[in-house]
């Protein structure tokens, strides 16, 4: 078939590496520009060197709307339009141009999960699957009928680097197959349940500042969820952040103040979590703003004796 592929850092390369190698032809790549953000530049791997070693032709846009856009889509004639790590919205004219329209490729498991860093957000939530579905593209983002969808079974400690290094690979293949049951007549859609829908927005360091109030599990949920190379979550001594970057929970049961930092045990030191149960979490390793990580047994906390109330500085970072 001839697929037109939306792609963009890691996520459009390795789709359009799989298309490649099952024999699919793609007149042309369209991607984003480099982005200054740095949560963008995260996982760079720019789709552009491997079109070009197949000598397909790559616009860069933030858009796809533009009507030269368009136009230049429309005298390709493609079959299918493809889109991976597409950040901005496709209106209607530009998905009917291929002659089966186009699909998305989301690492969330719609409904659930729309929208953005739909991987931090599962992680943080305690969810016990990740996935990646492929669905029509329609005017409401992330909210097309679903084609085909591949879950996977989240440990307790598997963070958000090693949840994307799982569902990456997944494009690839999905894609492939995606393409197959189009051009076999085989695909089925199956509408999406709008009642179990959720979209979320960008994370920031404002979710990324730890409130020690709450449970000990949600804490250590959050850590997970802001794992390197993604900015980590964070703890505040006085004006400065502490980046927490593992824990564990405790084996002894402690109890008491929210953000209290006690004596340190053999795996780190113990700091309270808020909720009802056991309250110690173990700050295994840890790092400054300026300086490399390091034990947080070897951490100096130059007489803190609390970590401050996220809601006086939840937006002190970045």
């Amino acid at each position: 078939m001839r697929v037109v592929v939306f792609g963009f850092q890691i996520w459009g390369t390795e789709t359009l590496k799989a298309l490649l190698e099952a024999g699919h032809v793609v007149p042309l790549v369209l991607t984003h520009p480099e982005s200054s953000d740095p949560h963008e530049q995260l996982w760079p791997n720019d789709v552009r060197p491997l079109a070009a070693a197949h000598g397909i032709d790559v616009l860069v846009a933030r858009s796809a709307n533009d009507p030269d856009i368009k136009g230049r889509l429309r005298a390709l004639e493609p079959d299918l339009l493809i889109l991976s790590n597409w950040r901005t919205w496709i209106d209607p004219e530009l998905a009917a141009i291929a002659r089966h329209g186009a699909l998305n490729l989301h690492d969330g498991l719609l409904p659930a999960y729309g929208g953005f860093a739909p991987l931090s957000w599962a992680i943080a939530n305690g969810e016990t699957e990740i996935g990646v579905t492929v669905h029509r593209v329609e005017p409401e983002l992330d909210g097309g009928d679903i084609l085909l969808q591949q879950r996977l079974a989240l440990a307790p400690h598997e963070t958000v680097a090693d949840a994307l290094h799982r569902t990456v690979p997944l494009f690839g293949s999905l894609a492939v197959e995606a393409v197959s049951l189009i051009g076999s007549a085989q695909a089925v859609f199956t509408a999406q349940d709008k009642s179990c829908s959720t979209f979320y927005h960008k994370r920031s360091s404002r979710e990324c500042c730890i409130d020690w109030a709450r449970p000990r599990h949600e804490v250590r949920n959050l850590i997970r969820a802001q794992s390197a190379p993604f900015p980590p979550a964070y703890g505040l001594l006085g004006a400065d952040p502490l980046f927490i970057l593992h824990a564990i929970d405790s084996v002894r049961d402690y109890r008491g103040t929210p953000g209290r930092i006690l004596s340190g045990v053999p795996e780190g030191v113990v700091v309270l979590c808020g909720g009802p149960g056991a309250q110690g979490l173990v700050l295994h390793t840890v790092q400054t703003i300026a300086g490399p990580s390091i034990s947080a047994a070897q951490f100096r906390f130059s007489g803190h004796r609390y970590f401050r109330a996220a809601t006086s500085g939840a937006q002190s970072i970045g």
